[in-house]
């Protein structure tokens, strides 16, 4: 066993008397108020922000730091949760001696908001901590770069877009022959078009007119020469020569 293992285990021995001072002080006194139970186990939930959370900024929060930030928040919680507990357990200590009559009058508010203000703290330096972990501000520069750059495409296109309105009459007068032609084109293609399929239907009328008449006149042609009588040279009717 190591001088290092001695010290822990020496140091873990006094946290727990003044853990104990301090779960004593605020389930008797600040929490007087309150049901015995509920007092007791607020008074214990209260030590992890004291003595438990001292060991967690000292031993995990400290070594496991990636940045200064960190390094720097978890050394000042090491030393707020240290003298927060030493300081509630200082005020128990002061209430429960026969040797001197001691007035906690004037320190009752600091000792009151001793409490929150040691849990608003870890919370404060947790969030701190937590931000200020190598990988979050890798992953945050990150998402910087990614911002310039559509600041940057943003901006190029804003000012294209400027550009766009400062030369538009420039460029509309530039590009209108070139509508115009296009546009003249369209509609005498369009106008060719329909002139195209107009002709075309009337010279289809005009064949199916043509073949109607041509069938009609072979038809009549037909029944002409059946009806005309054939005569011999004595003028008299002759008959069918087939029928002869």
């Amino acid at each position: 066993m190591n001088n290092k293992t001695l010290l822990t285990g020496f140091a873990i021995a006094l946290l727990a008397y003044s853990g104990w001072r301090t779960w004593d002080y605020l389930s008797r006194y600040l929490l007087n108020d309150v049901a015995v139970t509920e007092s007791v186990i607020i008074g214990a939930f209260f030590l992890v922000v004291t003595e438990i959370g001292y060991l967690f900024w000292l031993h995990k929060g400290q070594p496991d730091a990636t940045t200064d930030l960190q390094e720097t928040t978890a050394t000042i919680l090491i030393y707020i949760d240290l003298f927060g507990s030493l300081a509630i357990g200082l005020a128990d200590l002061a209430v429960h001696n026969s040797m001197y009559n001691v007035d906690l009058t004037a320190i009752d508010p600091i000792l009151f908001l001793m409490p929150w203000f040691l849990i608003a703290s870890n919370l404060i330096g947790y969030t701190i901590y937590h931000g200020g972990d190598s990988e979050r501000q890798l992953e945050r520069a990150t998402r910087q770069l990614k911002h310039e750059e559509i600041r940057f495409e943003i901006e190029a296109r804003r000012q294209a877009l400027d550009e766009l309105n400062k030369n538009r009459q420039a460029m509309g007068a530039k590009l209108a022959p070139h509508y115009f032609k296009d546009i003249v084109d369209r509609v005498e293609g369009r106008t060719v078009n329909r002139f195209a399929r107009q002709a075309s239907k009337a010279r289809n009328l005009e064949n199916i007119e043509l073949q109607s008449n041509s069938v009609a006149s072979n038809n009549g042609d037909e029944r002409n020469f059946e009806e005309v009588p054939i005569h011999d040279n004595g003028g008299k009717k002759a008959g069918n020569p087939s029928r002869r």
